[in-house]
C-alpha cells in the first residue's frame, strides 16, 4: 500500500497565484523598459556649436601676451621674446607688440632684431609718439645723436606734451654741443635752474669740467637747494657741499621705455 501526501488545495492555489504575479511584473518591466528607450530614441540630438577658430587664436594670443607681460617685469627678456612673438603669430594684429618686441630686443642688445623690430613697427604705426621716443633712444644709446633728434622731434610733433621725448632731446642737442637749444628744451619741462644743472651733467660726462662748473652755479644762483648741482659742484670743486639741499632735484638721464610702467 503505497503512502501519499495530499497538498493542501490552498496551498496549490498560491502558488498559481504567485507565479502568475512573477509573469505579470516581469512583463510589466519589458514594457515599460520598451517605452523608455522609444521615447529616449525618439529624443532629437543637440549638436555642438562650431569653433570660431579667429576667436580662440585672439584669446590664446592674449594669454601669451599676458605671459610674456610677466616674464618681462621677471627681467626674463628671452622668455619674454619667446611669448611675444607666439602671441603675433596667434594674432598678427597686435601691433603693440612689435614696439614691446623692439624695446626687449634692444635691452638684450640685439641690434640686427632691435632695428628689423623698430623698422616694422614704425610701417605699422608711425603716429605713435611713445614709439617715435623709443626709436631715438634706440639712436641715443649708440651715439647717434642726430638721428636722436629726429625722433625725438617727431615724437613732439605728435605729442607736444610729452615729457620723456623733449628731456631726451635736451640730451641729445647737447651732446651736439648746441647748449641753448639744449638748455631751451630742459627749461620747457623742469624750469632754469634744473636746465642748468642738467646741461652741466651732460658736459660734465664730455669731460668738460669748467663748462659743467660754470652751468652748475649758474643752476644754483636760480634755485641754492638743488642737491644735484649742489653734489657735483662739490665733486669738481672737491669740497664738500655746504649749501643746504633738498630732494626737488631733476636728474639728466635718457628717460625711455626701460623706465615707463605698462
Amino acid at each position: 500500500m503505497t503512502l501519499t501526501r495530499n497538498r493542501p488545495r490552498g496551498v496549490s492555489f498560491q502558488l498559481a497565484s504567485a507565479k502568475t504575479t512573477i509573469v505579470l511584473v516581469i512583463g510589466l518591466l519589458t514594457c515599460v523598459g520598451c517605452a523608455s528607450f522609444n521615447e529616449r530614441a525618439s529624443l532629437p540630438w543637440s549638436k555642438s556649436p562650431a569653433v570660431d577658430g579667429a576667436r580662440l587664436a585672439a584669446h590664446q594670443a592674449q594669454l601669451m601676451e599676458q605671459a610674456g607681460h610677466s616674464a618681462e617685469c621677471q627681467g626674463k627678456i628671452d622668455e619674454a621674446i619667446r611669448l611675444y612673438e607666439q602671441a603675433r603669430t596667434l594674432n598678427p594684429g597686435m601691433d603693440h607688440l612689435g614696439r614691446q618686441l623692439a624695446m626687449l630686443y634692444d635691452q638684450k642688445g640685439d641690434e640686427s632684431q632691435a632695428q628689423t623690430a623698430y623698422e616694422q613697427a614704425l610701417a605699422r604705426t608711425p603716429d605713435d609718439a611713445d614709439l617715435q621716443n623709443d626709436v631715438g633712444m634706440y639712436h641715443l644709446r649708440r651715439s647717434r645723436h642726430a638721428e636722436a633728434e629726429v625722433c625725438f622731434r617727431r615724437a613732439l610733433q605728435r605729442q607736444p606734451a610729452h615729457a620723456r621725448a623733449r628731456n631726451n632731446l635736451g640730451i641729445s642737442l647737447a651732446m651736439q654741443g648746441r647748449l641753448p637749444e639744449s638748455f631751451a628744451a630742459f627749461s620747457e619741462i623742469s624750469g632754469p635752474a634744473a636746465a642748468y644743472s642738467n646741461l652741466g651733467v651732460v658736459l660734465m660726462r664730455q669731460g668738460k669740467t669748467d663748462l659743467a662748473r660754470d652751468h652748475f652755479r649758474r643752476s644754483l644762483e636760480e634755485d641754492p637747494s638743488l642737491i644735484q648741482a649742489t653734489t657735483l659742484l662739490a665733486q669738481l670743486d672737491r669740497a664738500p657741499p655746504t649749501i643746504a639741499a633738498s630732494h626737488g632735484n631733476f636728474p639728466v638721464r635718457p628717460v625711455g621705455y626701460d623706465s615707463e610702467p605698462r
